[in-house]
């Protein structure tokens, strides 16, 4: 998403800086060539950071954007020490009274998000859900959350979709994307796809990720004896044939913030069914044509509505995706949301 970003700011209005705190890994390539690079030289946010910081300094942005939990932490702690321009916007991009929960590090970072959320010159929430979370339970002024939508590059999803051929069989292929971690809830689909099974035999259902939780998800498959219908296929680098091909592509989470599976499954024409789970996903879907969501973890439901979708016919290659998540309208948002923050909107 903020690959996406990078790539399409208005080069007359911004002169983007990417800071990097280990400057490694896929999207490094997809970065334009004029976007500066900074590495912290460390792989640990600990070990870069103090890099990271004489660059800030020397650099004297006018406005420093983050968009990782732990990195907005740093960012935020370090304010006091930054030039008096510089202004300073994080994003939460997930529910975090939820998602801290799950985190070892819970206690630590509730601390720390009401103290320094609150501290923040805005904060980013990719959806309404996300925004009364991080005003209800941290502290942070509802004027000082700017609701801003993901932006989806729906060329380059379709030119790379169509790049890769078809991974799938006959029959109908049901999707999902996302790490394998207890938040997904691939436990529960994988649950719903033993239920369905029953009823069809050409089923198959692709998981695309990778994650702490695949042992225990390859053991339930094998327990259910959906080897041959459940495939685990790892991380890919270019996913969207996965999406661009699939009959459905289903939502299985337990909580989420913006999903941008679903929003990229929708550019690509595929309608998403799922979980109506907590978060920003019921804010995505406009009519029934792109998909519809059920009750959280109503396994029975998500049944239905895969059964319900699967008897219709979709044309291929027609884009689901609203238009206020296309490219040019999400920046535009952007962009006037930061040129505000900098007193220059």
């Amino acid at each position: 998403m903020f690959v996406n970003l990078l790539r399409s700011l208005d080069r007359r209005l911004f002169e983007p800086v990417c800071l990097l705190v280990d400057a490694s890994g896929p999207y490094l390539e997809l970065l334009p060539d004029d976007v500066r690079r900074v590495a912290g030289g460390g792989r640990r946010l600990v070990r870069s950071w103090p890099t990271l910081l004489r660059a800030l300094r020397s650099l004297r942005p006018d406005l420093l954007v983050s968009t990782v939990p732990h990195v907005n932490l740093a960012a935020l702690l370090s304010k006091p020490f930054l030039p008096k321009r510089t202004r300073v916007v994080v994003r939460e991009s997930n529910v975090a009274s939820i998602s801290l929960r799950t985190d070892r590090r819970a206690p630590f970072f509730k601390v720390f998000y009401r103290g320094l959320y609150p501290r923040a010159d805005a904060v980013v929430a990719p959806g309404q859900a996300v925004k009364e979370d991080l005003v209800r339970w941290f502290g942070v002024r509802d004027e000082r959350v700017l609701v801003l939508p993901n932006p989806v590059d729906t060329a380059a999803v379709e030119r790379q979709a169509r790049s890769g051929g078809n991974p799938y069989c006959q029959g109908l292929n049901l999707v999902s994307v996302g790490s394998l971690t207890v938040q997904k809830g691939f436990d529960l689909l994988i649950k719903a796809v033993a239920h369905l099974v029953r009823g069809r035999s050409d089923l198959c259902l692709t998981i695309v990720g990778e994650g702490p939780e695949r042992p225990r998800l390859e053991e339930r498959i094998r327990s259910l004896g959906l080897g041959s219908i459940v495939r685990l296929a790892g991380m890919q680098v270019n996913p969207y044939p996965y999406l661009f091909h699939a009959d459905l592509y289903v939502l299985s989470s337990r909580w989420e913030g913006l999903p941008n599976a679903v929003l990229e499954s929708l550019a690509c024409g595929t309608p998403v069914v799922g979980f109506h789970c907590p978060g920003c996903a019921g804010e995505i879907l406009e009519s029934p044509r792109q998909g519809m969501l059920v009750a959280p973890g109503d396994v029975k439901a998500l049944v239905r509505a895969v059964d319900y979708y699967a008897r219709g016919e979709r044309p291929k290659g027609r884009s689901l995706l609203p238009a206020r998540f296309h490219l040019e309208t999400a920046v535009a948002r952007y962009q006037e949301a930061f040129l505000e923050v900098m007193g220059l909107g």
